[in-house]
């Protein structure tokens, strides 16, 4: 299996270097939680935590896009590669997810605290109708990142039938070009 060979390759610096920076950098911007920062400081905290987070994302895009790229490239891609790269990111998420999810919605019970859309948690879509809840707002990615990647590979594997193995890297390069400009001309359209 091909998620086999890129977990037995080694680490990159690189990565694992840009991973604690953005994890440094959101601490950074959560200690104005505890001591708030005036001047250059308290703007350096604010600014920290969005860089440290577009790093985070950029990140896991790489990763988990690297996966997904090279199973496209080599692999058949069938129903099967596809729900086994589902499964797999799923399973890896969603139990502590979940976990804590639960905790903190006996907290919120405990302490009395009202919550009307408490469901959408359950189904990553509590921030797709709504402003970010305050029930668990640290969630706010989570919905972003996975139903993403599952909409990728469904999306792939509905070309995947359709276009040669030889061609593939063209046409998921070209796919790409294609989402970034159709992503920035829909930004330039709501800024305008």
């Amino acid at each position: 299996m091909i998620d086999n060979q890129i977990v037995a390759s080694k680490r990159i610096f690189g990565l694992d270097f840009l991973r604690s920076l953005s994890i440094l950098l959101v601490l950074f911007s959560h200690i104005s939680w505890i001591y708030q920062s005036e001047g250059l400081v308290g703007k350096m905290q604010d600014f920290s935590g969005l860089i440290g987070i577009e790093l985070f994302l950029m990140l896991s895009g790489y990763l988990v896009g690297s996966i997904i790229l090279k199973q496209f490239l080599t692999q058949p891609y069938t129903i099967k590669e596809v729900g086994n790269f589902v499964k797999r990111r799923l399973f890896r998420i969603l139990p502590s997810y979940y976990l804590i999810l639960v905790i903190n919605l006996l907290i919120a019970i405990y302490i009395g605290f009202s919550f009307a859309d408490w469901w959408k948690y359950f189904l990553f879509v509590q921030n797709f109708t709504t402003p970010i809840p305050s029930l668990f707002p640290e969630s706010w990615s989570l919905p972003i990142k996975e139903l993403s990647y599952v909409a990728v590979v469904i999306i792939l594997f509905a070309f995947a039938k359709q276009i040669r193995l030889d061609f593939r890297k063209t046409f998921f390069f070209d796919g790409s070009l294609w989402f970034v400009g159709a992503f920035l001309s829909f930004k330039s359209y709501l800024s305008y």
